[in-house]
C-alpha cells in the first residue's frame, strides 16, 4: 500500500503478489485466516473471480465472519448473482454478536436497491427498533437515518421527515455533531421532496452553520452539497454555485489523501457530485460567453479532482486551470478542442476553436451512452485462453455509427475547417475511440475498409483534462532534441534511423541497453522535450497504473 500510494504502482503490485502467496501458502498448510486480504486486494483490483474465491475461503475457514460475509455481498452484487448476495448478506445481518459497534444490516439497502423497497424499509425499522430496545443510543441514531434514508428514496418524503426529527433529538442527547448533521441534511432534502422548500432551504442554511461551529471536512462537504442542491431547486443559482463551490474545496483538499484505494474510489464517485451540481446549474442558465468561461472553469476542476491533481484546496487548484482566452491561443486555425461532460441526466460539449466557443448540448442519454460503450468494447475484453484475441474480435459499426450520430454529427457545422480535433472524454466516454467512430456505414454486404471513420478526415488526440491543452500546443511542432530509449525490443534501431532522417543531424540521442535503466531515464529525459521509447511494455488490466515500460535493472527499479 505505501509503495501504491508513492506512485510506484508496479512494485507495489508486486508486493501484493507476495502477500497473496503468503496467503496461498499458508492455505495449503490448513491456514486460511488471512484470505479475506487476499480478497480484498483482488476486489480492488478489479478481479472479482478471484475476490470470491478468497471471500469464500474465509468464510468457510471463519464461519459467520462478518468482514468476509460483507465482501461476498458486494462482490456477488458487481457479478450480478444477486441471489447469492442476498444470501451473503442475511448472513451478515444474523451475526450481530460478532459485528464491530457501529456496524448496520447489509439486507435493507441491497433490497432498496434491487426494488423491493418495503421489505427494505420494514428490515431497517425493525433493526432500528432492536437498537432503541437495547439501549444502543448511536445505533439507534445510525438506524433511524438509515429508514430515512430509505424512505426519502422511495418518495415517503413524510415518513422520511419524521425519521430525520426523531434521530436527531437522539443525536442532540449525546451531542453527536456528524449524526445532528445527517439528520439536518435528511429533514431538509424531505421538506423540499414536500415542496415545503422554503422551509427546507432554512434547515439546510442553519445545518451550514452547525458544520462552521464544528467543522470538520465530511460535515462541511456534507452541508454545502446539500445547501446547494437545495438553493438549485428554489431558483437560487447564484448561491447555489457559492455553495457547490464550498463544498468543491474540501474535495481539492481531500481527494489524493485517503489512504486505502477502495476507500478512494468510493469517496471520488461521491465527491463528484458538487461539480455536477454546479455545471447542471450552469448549464440550464442562457447562452453567454460568461457561461461558456464558467463551464469550461467548473470542467477543470471537476477532472482534476478526478485525476487526483487538485491537493490543496481551491487557491492551489486554479493554477492548473486555464482561461477560455488561454485555450483559444493555444489553438492554431485548424484546431478544435471538445471538451465533454457526462451528468447525471445530460450530455453536453464545450467546443472551442481559436475564434469561438460553444456549449452544446447533445441529444443522447448518459444512460444510453454507458450501455453502448460496453457493447462496443465487450469484443474487445473477451478472454480466450487466457488472451484477447484482437485480431478476430469484431467491431460494432452500427453502434460506432449511432455513437458518432450522437457525439460528433451535432458538431460538423462548427467544425468546419477543422482538421485536427482534441478531445477531452468523461465519464463512458472515456472508454470510446473517437477516431474509430463510423461518420458513414459502408454499403450493403461490405466490410469496414468501405466505412468512413474522423481518423479519415481529421488528426485525432486526447487529453485528460482542457488544461493540458497549454503543453500540448495548437498543433504539431518539430522538437528540437530527442531523447530515444531503447531496450530489446524489435525493430527498435529502426525506429531511431528513421527519427534520424526524419528530424535531421544532432536532434535524435539515444540510451539503450544497460544504459536504458529507470533511474537513468528519468535523469537525463528531464532535459529533452520529447521522449521516444522503443522498448517492452507491460498492461495490467486489473490495476491500469500497474502497467510499465520494461527497462534495464537498476538499483532503484
Amino acid at each position: 500500500t505505501i509503495r501504491g500510494e508513492a506512485g510506484w504502482h508496479a512494485a507495489a503490485q508486486a508486493d501484493f503478489a507476495a502477500m497473496v502467496r503468503a496467503v496461498d501458502d499458508q492455505r495449503t498448510r490448513g491456514y486460511s485466516s488471512n484470505d479475506y486480504w487476499a480478497g480484498e486486494y483482488f476486489e480492488r483490483s478489479g478481479d472479482l473471480s478471484r475476490a470470491l474465491e478468497y471471500y469464500r475461503t474465509s468464510a468457510r475457514y471463519i464461519p459467520g465472519d462478518p468482514r468476509s460475509l460483507s465482501g461476498l455481498t458486494r462482490v456477488f452484487e458487481a457479478l450480478g448473482q444477486d441471489d447469492s448476495a442476498e444470501l451473503a448478506a442475511a448472513a451478515h445481518d444474523s451475526v450481530l454478536a460478532r459485528w464491530t459497534p457501529l456496524e448496520h444490516p447489509l439486507l435493507p439497502e441491497f433490497l432498496a436497491r434491487h426494488g423491493r423497497t418495503a421489505e427494505a424499509i420494514a428490515l431497517a425499522r425493525r433493526w432500528a427498533a432492536r437498537q432503541t430496545s437495547t439501549g444502543n443510543v448511536q445505533g439507534a441514531v445510525l438506524a433511524t437515518l438509515q429508514v430515512g434514508a430509505l424512505e426519502l428514496a422511495a418518495k415517503y418524503a413524510d415518513n422520511a421527515l419524521t425519521a430525520a426529527m426523531l434521530a436527531d433529538r437522539l443525536a442532540a442527547g449525546l451531542h453527536l455533531i456528524t449524526e445532528r448533521v445527517q439528520a439536518s441534511q435528511l429533514a431538509g432534502k424531505a421538506l423540499i421532496a414536500l415542496g415545503r422548500r422554503e422551509e427546507g432551504l432554512a434547515t439546510l442554511q442553519r445545518l451550514a452553520a452547525l458544520t462552521a461551529a464544528h467543522p470538520t471536512t465530511s460535515n462541511i462537504f456534507t452541508s454545502q452539497l446539500a445547501l446547494g442542491d437545495a438553493l438549485a431547486a428554489t431558483g437560487h443559482a447564484a448561491e447555489a454555485l457559492q455553495a457547490y463551490d464550498r463544498s468543491a474545496r474540501i474535495v481539492d483538499v481531500v481527494t489524493t489523501r485517503l489512504i486505502e484505494d477502495l476507500d478512494r474510489a468510493g469517496y471520488r464517485g461521491r465527491h463528484l457530485d458538487p461539480f455536477d451540481g454546479a455545471l447542471a446549474v450552469l448549464l440550464a442558465r442562457p447562452a453567454s460567453p460568461g457561461r461558456t468561461e464558467a463551464v469550461v472553469r467548473w470542467s477543470q476542476r471537476r477532472k482534476a479532482a478526478a485525476l487526483a491533481l487538485a491537493t490543496a484546496g481551491a487557491e492551489n487548484g486554479s493554477r492548473y486551470q486555464r482561461s477560455l482566452r488561454q485555450l483559444q491561443r493555444a489553438l492554431g486555425p485548424e484546431d478544435a478542442l471538445l471538451d465533454y461532460l457526462v451528468l447525471p441526466v445530460s450530455v453536453a460539449v464545450v467546443v472551442i476553436t481559436h475564434r469561438t466557443a460553444r456549449v452544446i448540448p447533445l441529444p443522447v442519454e448518459p444512460d444510453s451512452l454507458r450501455i453502448w460503450a460496453g457493447r462496443l468494447r465487450q469484443p474487445l475484453q473477451a478472454v480466450y485462453a487466457g488472451n484477447v484475441d484482437l485480431a478476430r474480435a469484431p467491431f460494432d459499426l452500427a453502434i460506432a455509427h449511432r455513437l458518432y450520430e450522437s457525439l460528433l454529427r451535432p458538431l460538423e457545422s462548427v467544425l468546419v475547417g477543422c482538421n485536427r480535433l482534441a478531445i477531452v472524454p468523461d465519464g463512458a466516454l472515456q472508454l470510446i475511440p473517437f477516431a474509430a467512430l463510423v461518420s458513414q456505414m459502408p454499403p450493403e454486404g461490405h466490410s469496414y475498409a468501405d466505412a468512413r471513420y474522423p481518423i479519415d478526415t481529421a488528426e485525432v488526440r486526447y487529453l485528460p483534462s482542457s488544461q493540458f491543452l497549454d503543453a500540448a500546443g495548437g498543433g504539431p511542432a518539430a522538437p528540437l532534441r530527442m531523447l530515444a530509449v531503447l531496450e530489446t525490443a524489435p525493430g527498435a534501431e529502426r525506429e531511431v534511423a528513421l527519427l534520424r532522417a526524419a528530424l535531421g543531424p544532432g536532434h535524435v540521442d539515444v540510451i539503450a541497453g544497460a544504459e536504458a535503466t529507470r533511474s537513468r531515464v528519468l535523469s537525463a529525459g528531464a532535459h529533452y522535450p520529447v521522449l521516444h521509447f522503443a522498448v517492452h511494455a507491460v498492461a495490467d488490466g486489473r490495476d491500469p497504473l500497474a502497467s510499465h515500460l520494461r527497462l534495464a535493472p537498476d538499483s532503484t527499479s
